[in-house]
């Protein structure tokens, strides 16, 4: 499919449907399953989302960038190019994955803490979840069934989300090189 204005969303839909389908995963193996697959809560949304609900899934683009095509030429940093030279444009693509964790309870006279088995219940999940967001992405964009039209595609981290309101989970960024597209006002 050709570049457009539309890139960029077309982009973070596909690492969303391609991560529920990885995280549906967790399920099938002996070890894990127990645990749950993908949320059904998935979203795209038009930056950092406000997480007042989880189980759920997030995608939004975050910085973007153009990328240095010549270490060796100031002239080719980003920022300094001239209109003679291919521009990279590198969007972020950030992906958030968060469950629940259970909270103080109220007792009678005062707050109870969650159990030592909940929490590590929430543990196995959100660890279980990162690892194989990290292990199938990985795999995907290496074998070219994700991002198959980017040129280049860099998997910079996934990040733990510490607990907090009630969630917890794994922030996964990746920037892509999506190329421009021709405009009906730039000659």
């Amino acid at each position: 499919m050709p570049a457009s204005p539309g890139s960029l969303y077309e982009a973070l839909d596909e690492l969303l449907t391609f991560a529920a389908t990885a995280l549906d995963t967790i399920p099938t193996f002996a070890e894990t399953a127990d645990l749950d697959g993908a949320p059904s809560a998935r979203f795209i949304t038009a930056g950092l989302p406000s997480i007042d609900c989880c189980p759920g899934m997030w995608a939004y683009a975050g910085p973007l960038a153009e990328a240095g095509t010549s270490p060796a030429r100031a002239i080719l940093d980003p920022g300094h190019r001239s209109g003679a030279y291919q521009r990279v444009n590198l969007p972020t693509l950030n992906l958030l994955v968060m469950r629940c964790v259970p909270g103080f309870g109220a007792g009678p006279t005062d707050a109870t803490l969650p159990s030592s088995t909940a929490l590590a219940a929430v543990a196995r999940q959100v660890y279980a979840d990162g690892w194989a967001l990290w292990v199938e992405i990985s795999r995907a964009v290496k074998a070219g069934a994700l991002f198959s039209r980017c040129s280049e595609v860099y998997f910079d981290a996934g990040v733990p989300q510490d607990p907090s309101g009630g969630c917890a989970g794994w922030l996964m960024t990746l920037r892509v090189n999506l190329g421009g597209y021709t405009s009906t006002i730039n000659p």
